[in-house]
């Protein structure tokens, strides 16, 4: 079986479509599949995140203006649903705490090459 590119671009709008906010947490835990999402979500944190789209990939981009988040030491980091009631989480990323200050902007990307797997 061979999925075709069409099928392989369907993926990426299913995530795209799906999944639009960025959020930073303060959670030092390490991530492991069985996460529900940030262990210490921030919701001052939750922007909506811009997308650019090509054939078979997928980034989107999260920038935390000066003026927000700040104070906080932040360790973890989410892209989850906007229509999901609980806020589904697609993925969860930790990393060494770095503190927020007022002046700091902050832009993360997150970037998805969606391919077939050879066998």
């Amino acid at each position: 079986m061979v999925v075709i590119i069409t099928g392989l671009n369907r993926v990426v709008e299913l995530i795209d479509n799906n999944f639009d906010i960025g959020t930073l947490g303060t959670g030092t835990a390490v991530e492991a599949r069985t996460d529900g999402g940030l262990a210490a979500g921030t919701a001052t944190t939750q922007i909506t995140m811009t997308t650019t789209t090509a054939s078979k990939f997928l980034q989107k981009s999260y920038t935390l203006p000066p003026t927000s988040g700040n104070g906080a030491s932040y360790a973890e980091w989410s892209i989850v649903s906007s229509t999901a009631t609980s806020g589904t989480a697609f993925n969860r990323v930790t990393f060494e705490p770095l503190s927020k200050v007022v002046g700091d902007q902050w832009t993360i990307r997150n970037r998805f090459f969606v391919r077939e797997r050879n066998r």
